[in-house]
């Protein structure tokens, strides 16, 4: 089950507690406010007695915790670095790029505990939650402000009267110009909006089964991260079965446990549609995490 968000906050006097004097972890988002299709860089550091290590998780995701890893990619983690102090204290510090999935006025980066030695000592600490604006899209400019001007009228322009090859030439241009116009009408009554990004109806269609009942409601997750898989790498998950797409050859780089849990996903989903058993307790929060997790393999 997700933490919230805030719960890093309310632990945080604990962990301050549990850890010597002077240690002070801390993170910063730059800028602070983004559209959802930018970029931000986050920098986490922490300052204590010399010597000062922080051990960090081996994935940039596992730095965040549960709920922050839903609406954030994190990715390209710098290398740290140690700044000597006065006092015989030190600096380290760390920089990663974050990319938002949801828009909002307040999204929060929280973290989960990192294991620090600071002084001789080992402890827990946890860097404090930042918030974000993440904006999705802009206000249209205004004249407010703008003087505008009158003009003059002009006197009206008699046209001549025109002869008989005028009457047959204007007739013959306005037919073209109304053809014109209805074909330009029904082109773009025809023409298709674009397709929404892969991840994007994805989340969609699972907020979609989270309203269906349980039958229903697996057949929209299996048929959600099917078409997200076949569209997002190149799989023909849309024509597999679950056994053969859990074998099927997926992007080099792709993790074999992420393969794996979409597998026993979509397992529990084949179950609840052809073996007729209740799905488990909630196949929508699998479902989230793995396309929040497929998300974070791709490569810019």
């Amino acid at each position: 089950m997700p933490r919230p968000a805030g719960l890093p906050l309310l632990l945080l006097p604990l962990l301050l507690a549990a850890q010597p004097a002077g240690v002070v972890p801390q993170a910063a988002v730059a800028p602070d406010a983004l559209w959802l299709a930018d970029t931000a860089r986050l920098t986490v550091t922490v300052e204590g007695p010399a010597p000062l290590r922080v051990e960090l998780p081996e994935k940039a995701d596992e730095l965040l915790d549960d709920a922050s890893r839903r609406v954030w990619k994190i990715d390209q983690p710098g290398p740290p670095a140690v700044t000597p102090l006065d006092g015989g204290r030190e600096r380290w510090s760390r920089t990663y790029r974050l990319s938002p999935f949801v828009p909002g006025d307040s999204v929060p980066v929280g973290f989960d505990p990192v294991k620090v030695r600071a002084g001789g000592a080992a402890f827990d600490t946890t860097f404090p939650t930042v918030a974000v604006v993440v904006k999705a899209s802009g206000t249209p400019p205004t004249l407010e402000g703008v003087e505008v001007r009158g003009i003059e009228d002009l006197p009206p322009v008699t046209p001549p009267p025109p002869g008989p090859v005028g009457w047959v030439l204007a007739g013959v241009l306005g037919a073209v110009f109304a053809a014109g116009i209805v074909a330009g009408l029904v082109r773009k009554w025809r023409a298709k909006p674009p397709a929404p990004p892969p991840v994007v109806r994805a989340w969609a269609e699972l907020d979609r089964a989270a309203a269906a009942p349980p039958g229903p409601a697996a057949e929209r997750v299996a048929a959600a991260l099917r078409e997200y898989a076949a569209r997002r790498f190149g799989v023909p998950a849309l024509h597999l079965t679950t056994a053969e797409l859990a074998a099927a050859p997926w992007p080099e780089h792709f993790p074999a446990d992420v393969v794996a849990a979409l597998a026993d996903i979509l397992a529990a989903c084949d179950r609840a549609k052809f073996a007729a058993e209740a799905p488990a307790a909630d196949l929508i929060g699998p479902a989230r995490s793995w396309v929040t997790a497929a998300e974070a393999q791709v490569r810019p």
